[in-house]
């Protein structure tokens, strides 16, 4: 839907095209696709509209579930079964539903929607991957994914460089292993309360958890781009690709 109107101002009148918003992509009768954009010398203008963009646009406006789709090429082989018995152990400690722990691995991914049944038996999609996959296939087939802890100092300089041997690890294993690089630059102080002494850590543990897994849990897998962790003297960040969904912004 477009509207044309003049608007009268003290320098004269401008005309005004409102266009709706669209949630899909459109493109001129030539095929060509463009979208507005913001450019380097700050003014408004229209560039290609490539098709990973236009994937990306779906994801944000809640269109697309990425997690969702089928890894062509891959098999249920190319799961590792220690991440299988690190997915019980968390179910778990978390005391999630135990009868997912009596299932076998395959019963255990399909259960969990991990697999999708095709013509080659069971596929892994981007999800299965991502919490199954052994570290060569996910560099392969996801190469979006990934993470990095650094220790920066007060003028942002990174003085220790703590990422994951295999940043590109499953997510159960990668973030076990940043929660323990994490734990070890925790600083702790005691602080007297009555009679005893009460350690208290500059983050509390259960919160980082929580910022850390939604950071891996909710960034854009479609677009290329790292997890940051950075602890800085005064403050942590935590940053991840991706924006926020439709319609969600800073002010709302």
């Amino acid at each position: 839907n477009t509207r044309v109107s003049v608007v009268k101002l003290e320098g004269g009148e401008v005309l005004a095209i409102e266009v709706d918003r669209y949630p899909e992509p459109c493109a001129t009768a030539s095929g060509k696709s463009l979208h507005r954009v913001i450019g380097g010398d700050g003014k408004p203008q229209s560039a290609p509209f490539y098709p990973r963009d236009q994937r990306s646009m779906r994801i944000d406006l809640g269109l697309l579930d990425f997690s969702a789709q089928p890894v062509e090429s891959t098999d249920f082989e190319d799961l590792d079964p220690l991440e299988f018995e690190r997915l019980r152990q968390a179910v778990a400690r978390l005391r999630g539903d135990a009868s997912l722990k009596t299932l076998s691995d395959p019963e255990l991914a399909k259960a969990l929607r991990l697999v999708e049944t095709t013509g080659r038996g069971l596929t892994p999609n981007v999800a299965g991957l991502l919490l199954l996959g052994r570290p060569d296939i996910l560099r392969k087939y996801l190469p979006t994914h990934g993470a990095v802890f650094q220790v920066l100092d007060a003028l942002g300089n990174v003085v220790a460089d703590d990422t994951p041997f295999e940043s590109a690890a499953p997510l159960l294993r990668l973030f076990g292993e940043i929660e323990l690089r994490f734990a070890a630059r925790n600083r702790e102080r005691e602080v007297p309360v009555g009679l005893i002494r009460l350690p208290i850590p500059d983050y509390a543990p259960e919160s980082f958890r929580e910022a850390v897994s939604n950071a891996l849990l909710h960034r854009d897998y479609s677009r290329m781009g790292a997890v940051y962790i950075q602890l800085h003297p005064d403050h942590l960040l935590i940053a991840n690709p991706g924006g926020f969904p439709e319609g969600i912004t800073l002010q709302n």
